[in-house]
């Protein structure tokens, strides 16, 4: 037989297919046409893996659509202007095109080598000239249609590509290519204007219903619609009066999109780039300082202020503006946290709304005018009906940025407030009755800037005439061709160049200069596709009709990356081309599809700069074409990120190979390799089918859904079905009991290393014995009564069978021993059967309590507000009634819990329950309730809130400091603190899981099972431990320490409680210690806490308010730590004990 070498059969077939045209398009057979289009690439050097992936992509679909027999148009061009080329002619002392057309051979060489079904006469390389004439072409019909504009503005200036960048191509402050932080600069440059088709733009996202919804989302926030209003302000001389009669330089505009919010104006703030920002401070005191924050904030990228998290600087010009809803007068100041190309440039700064004007009057010290409030703020009271201005300052820790009603605001004060409110409403509308206002819908998005200071792109085709201004070339000069003699490493520049520079008016026929600016290279990518339609027009840059019967484009590919920029771009090109009369379509592309990104083993993405690129070039050599594509297209779905593992496109050649000896065993030609005999029996033919096939009589998975969405596991269903019918045995591991149920045909439970239970699914999940099995061992300590397979089976008159012998040794001979032992303790240490009788005396004395208690929150509820309990101007007075109910709460509930704590002795076996103190916890009992709160009081009192992450670390530290002592004598096993810091763990996730619920967290019931199974010092660790970690996702801050100390404390009297005896390990007494230290010790630390770093002036009444008002809060927590012990005190110290006994883990002896 022949052996399978895809070196030689991939290379024939590939010139069969190019010598045979099936590639190629036929425009007039009347087949229907599909459209199929890859980004095309920049021709940077040899392709990478990401090319492969995205091409061969696309390679599928064409061919599929070419099978169901459509007329495919597959092209293929290059982007080929840009930076990279004209950096490497640079270094290399060569012209960009040299290298530009050598990469191209080298790329088209590859994708030949893919075998990629290209049209390849249908070509574009946008840096050909007779390419780009067809785009200065489009550039004048832009500028024919009032799209094109010259303006002075401030632009972002990359100093490492020494060119400006339009907004799209700032990252994070950063350029998009090179990565260098980007400067503001005042340059003419040109423009197109995006913004004139914004809303179109906006509107028609919803035709592309076969686009990513993460893309269309992406540009719609980019877009960014904001209706609103336009509001004058009069800016008052020098001396601060007001003009009679304004005059427009005495008219300062901005853009709002909250009117409702003018009578909270106490300040005005300009951009430092702000047009007659150096008029207002001219030879003032205040000019040298405004000028030097203009140079300052220079260094401030546009997008770094406008995100408003950067600290902010302002300076005061000494000017006033009035504001004309209310006429006061607001001091002008310029500030590097707006922004001159949003809006106007002007902002009427409401502190008491914007966070970033809060932030900016909190350090410069001006007026925060709460003029919008929420029902539940405590001012509200006060000022719901409050027309003028009596507040002027407030204590809040952020702006109000939510609806609300509207305080101190004139008659409009009750209406409700917030963007399109009826205070919003009836402001606009009493603005524009006073000429001072107007509706205005502003975008986000700016005009693309296209001028590009670099010599390798498409030539701006504009003539700079002394006397006619500036004109377009005429349509007959075009295209301006690059002169191909410039010295780009001696520096030569095209303003440099006399030759190209230098030129005749063609209206005047006098001397004149051309533009030397090139356009940004998006201009080329923004219609490339249109092109591929009529790829040889020399009249036009393509026929309508040819153009209109391909278009749009039915699949689109590309990386996500392009959102933004090119995307948003060719669909601006598209509209303008169809408002041309060039098109009869909307939008230039019918679905999308962003292809994931290509890994490398460690999960990297693959760059040149890391060293980690694959060469597909090196693959192809080493396993085939066929190999490679093949691999790409089956080892991750198209539109996620894909893994490279070269072992998996090993496994995929072998597969090949596998594939290539069936062909030739079933066409007869393996020769001696074939496994067919004539005269063979039927077993010996079917067992040949089984080898030739590859299938075996048994197939075992473990966990084969494990990672598969909904859609896959049904796909994988019918092919283990197909093999089922085939005769093939499957035998699944899986834990995927809904997979299980819906495709087994039997189902069996391993349990202890035994089946437990087997059947048909309907009678292995209808009779019981699968959830009672899975839930026995923990059950039985909380329902004596839970079923077990012992007891199905002795019920049905069987025998039980005898435990399966181990092997007696090791670690095996230590788990049957703790397991034996954990049986026996079970029968004394948790079950209530065991406990001594309660007194009659203490059974009263715990019912009264509980009644008490019970009165009391009966009473509590009954209180219809809350806010009684505190006067209108703040925390000031107390109820006493009301303070002695919810002090006799929790006395009542203490009662209870000493009624029934002390029921019965500790049992005997207990590993730390009825021993005295030791020295060494009587120590720890100083450090954690003396020097932890005297390190929090100090840090945080006298150090300030800002501290507290010291605090933390210091607290952390001295409740460890106890807990070391354990191993005072001896090295700590890595198995005592994995399991103490998987304690923390599962209080931290169980404080996550339930996030959505306030209060309602198990973290304190794992806190006492922890101190209850392993003592004090544990206990107050994992407290402290798990409180500072779950902070990491729910915010620190100065309430951290607190925190730390008040949950650590619950697990030290938790622990020490029940090594004196105190406390007993059943679910009752847990829960109700669970539900006191709560109230008591949790709410009496954190509720002070709060008054405490909140409060500037303490007294005892706001102690006694701040309790008050957080102790139903405190009564949730009580009652979920309660429900927590309750349902998993038992179970969970029943399994601790059995891991500290078969381990012997810590014991604070």
């Amino acid at each position: 037989m022949k052996e399978y070498n895809p070196l030689e059969i991939e290379p024939r077939w590939q010139a069969a297919w190019e010598e045979s045209g099936i590639n190629k398009v036929h425009e007039e057979d009347g087949r229907p046409k599909k459209y199929i289009l890859e980004m095309f690439p920049y021709p940077s050097g040899d392709i990478h893996m990401g090319h492969a992936r995205n091409y061969s992509i696309g390679d599928v679909i064409a061919r599929y659509y070419r099978m169901k027999g459509f007329d495919v148009l597959h092209p293929m061009g290059w982007d080929a202007f840009g930076l990279p080329a004209e950096n490497a002619a640079i270094k290399h002392h060569s012209h960009p095109a040299k290298w530009t057309y050598a990469n191209i051979e080298t790329q088209k060489a590859s994708f030949k080598r893919m075998g990629f079904s290209y049209d390849w006469d249908r070509t574009v390389v946008a840096c050909d000239p007779e390419y780009y004439r067809w785009g200065q072409w489009i550039f004048e019909k832009f500028w024919e249609r009032g799209l094109v504009e010259r303006r002075n503005s401030p632009v972002n200036w990359c100093p490492g590509c020494q060119t400006v960048l339009a907004n799209e191509q700032v990252i994070e402050g950063r350029c998009w290519r090179c990565d260098s932080e980007i400067e503001k600069r005042d340059l003419t440059q040109w423009y197109l204007k995006i913004t004139d088709y914004a809303q179109e733009l906006l509107d028609d996202l919803d035709q592309l219903e076969g686009w990513p919804e993460r893309v269309k989302q992406q540009q719609s926030n980019w877009i960014g619609r904001s209706e609103g209003a336009e509001v004058d302000f009069v800016l008052c001389d020098k001396d601060g009066n007001v003009p009679a009669e304004p005059a427009e330089d005495d008219i300062i505009t901005v853009f709002t999109t909250r009117a409702d919010t003018l009578f909270g104006a106490s300040f005005f703030v300009l951009a430092p780039e702000y047009k007659g920002l150096a008029a207002l401070v001219e030879g003032t005191e205040y000019e040298k300082p405004v000028m030097d924050l203009v140079e300052a904030s220079k260094k401030i990228t546009a997008v770094q202020r406008a995100q408003g998290d950067h600290e902010k600087h302002g300076e005061f010009t000494g000017r006033y503006a009035v504001n004309p809803i209310n006429g006061e007068k607001l001091p002008i100041w310029v500030a590097d946290y707006v922004v001159a190309d949003y809006g106007t440039g002007a902002v009427m700064a409401v502190p008491c709304g914007d966070q970033r004007d809060f932030e900016f009057a909190r350090k410069y010290d001006l007026p925060i005018i709460p003029i919008i409030l929420g029902d539940d703020d405590p001012l509200f009271e006060q000022l719901k009906d409050e027309q003028n201005r009596v507040v002027t300052s407030v204590d809040w820790p952020e702006a109000y940025a939510a609806e609300g009603t509207l305080v101190q605001s004139g008659k409009y004060t009750g209406m409700t407030g917030g963007k399109h409110s009826e205070g919003e409403a009836a402001i606009v509308a009493e603005l524009e009755a006073m000429g001072r206002g107007r509706r205005k819908v502003e975008f986000r998005l700016r005009d693309w800037l296209i001028s590009r200071q670099r010599y390798w792109g498409n030539p701006i085709p504009a003539i700079h005439c002394p006397k006619c201004g500036v004109v377009p070339v005429p349509e007959e000069d075009l295209p301006v061709r690059l002169p191909e003699d410039i010295d780009l490493s001696a520096g030569e520049t095209l303003a440099t160049h006399e030759e190209f520079a230098k030129c005749t008016c063609p209206k005047c026929g006098g001397e004149a200069r051309r533009e030397t600016d090139t356009m940004d290279t998006f201009t080329c990518s923004s219609w490339y596709y249109m092109r591929y339609t009529d790829p040889h027009n020399t009249e036009r840059p393509f026929d309508s009709d040819k153009a209109n019967s391909w278009l749009p484009v039915d699949q689109y590919i590309g990386g996500i990356e392009h959102a933004i920029l090119h995307l948003l771009y060719s669909r601006f090109f598209t509209k303008v081309l169809r408002d041309e009369g060039m098109l009869n379509f909307d939008e230039p592309f019918t679905n999308l599809l962003c292809q994931g990104m290509v890994l490398d083993e460690h999960g990297d993405v693959m760059s040149k700069s890391k060293g980690n690129v694959i060469s597909p070039e090196e693959m192809i050599a080493g396993y085939g074409c066929d190999a490679v594509r093949a691999y790409i297209l089956f080892m991750a779905p198209p539109d996620k990120e894909l893994q490279w593992n070269e072992d998996g496109l090993a496994g995929m050649h072998k597969f090949l190979n596998r594939v290539w000896r069936m062909v030739y065993d079933l066409v007869g030609k393996a020769d001696e390799d074939t496994l067919y005999q004539p005269g063979a029996s039927e077993a010996e033919a079917a067992a040949a089918r089984k080898v030739l096939l590859r299938e075996p009589e048994v197939l075992l998975l473990d966990e084969p859904t494990k990672g598969l969405d909904a859609e896959f596991k049904r796909v994988f269903a019918r092919i283990i079905r197909r093999l089922c019918a085939r005769g093939v045995c499957v035998i699944m591991v899986s834990h995927d009991a809904e997979f299980c149920a819906s495709y087994a045909s039997r189902c069996a439970m391993f349990f202890d290393g035994a089946i437990v239970a087997e059947g048909t699914p309907r009678e292995f999940f209808s009779s019981g014995s699968f959830y009672t099995t899975s839930a026995s061992r923990m059950a039985r300590g909380l329902l004596p009564g839970a079923i077990t397979p012992e007891d199905v089976i002795a019920a049905c008159g069987g025998e039980v069978p005898p435990e399966p012998d181990l092997p007696a040794d090791g670690d095996d001979a230590a788990e049957i021993q703790a397991q034996e032992e954990a049986r026996e303790q079970a029968k004394t240490y948790l079950l209530p059967s065991q406990t001594a009788p309660l007194p009659l005396w203490r059974k009263l004395l715990g019912a009264l309590g509980g009644l008490g208690a019970l009165i009391c929150l009966w009473r509590i509820l009954s209180i219809s507000d809350l806010s009684e309990l505190l006067s209108q101007g703040g925390l000031t007075s107390l109820a006493g009634d009301t303070f002695r109910l919810y002090l006799a709460m929790p006395v009542c509930l203490l009662v209870l819990a000493v009624s029934f704590s002390r029921a019965a002795p500790q049992p005997a076996h207990s590993s730390l329950g009825g021993r005295p103190l030791s020295g060494r916890t009587k120590l720890a009992s100083v450090l954690s309730l003396l020097l932890v709160p005297l390190t929090i009081f100090i840090g945080i009192v006298y150090f300030g809130k800002k501290s507290y992450g010291v605090v933390s670390l210091l607290v952390l530290l001295e409740c460890m400091a106890p807990f070391a002592l354990i191993f005072e004598g001896r090295k700590p096993k890595a198995r005592e603190l994995v399991l103490i810091a998987a304690l923390c763990a599962l209080a931290v996730a169980g404080r996550a899981a339930l996030f959505m619920l306030p209060g309602f967290k198990p973290v304190a019931a794992l806190v006492i099972l922890s101190g209850v199974a392993f003592g004090g010092e544990t206990g107050f660790l994992v407290g402290a431990m798990s409180m500072l970690t779950s902070n990491v996702l729910f915010g620190q801050g100065p309430w951290t320490p607190f925190q730390m100390f008040a949950m650590g404390l619950i697990g030290f009297l938790a622990g020490v409680s029940f090594q004196k005896g105190l406390l007993r390990a059943g679910r009752a007494p847990l829960a109700i210690f669970g539900a006191v230290s709560v109230v008591l010790v949790y709410g009496g630390i954190m509720n002070p806490a709060s008054a405490i770093l909140y409060q500037p002036n303490l007294s005892l009444s706001v102690l006694k308010a701040y309790y008050l008002t957080g102790f139903p809060f405190d009564l949730v927590h009580a009652a979920a730590t309660a429900l927590f012990l309750w349902f998993g005190a038992e179970p969970m110290l029943e399994k601790l004990e059995r891991v500290k006994r078969k381990y012997g883990l810590t014991e604070a002896e």
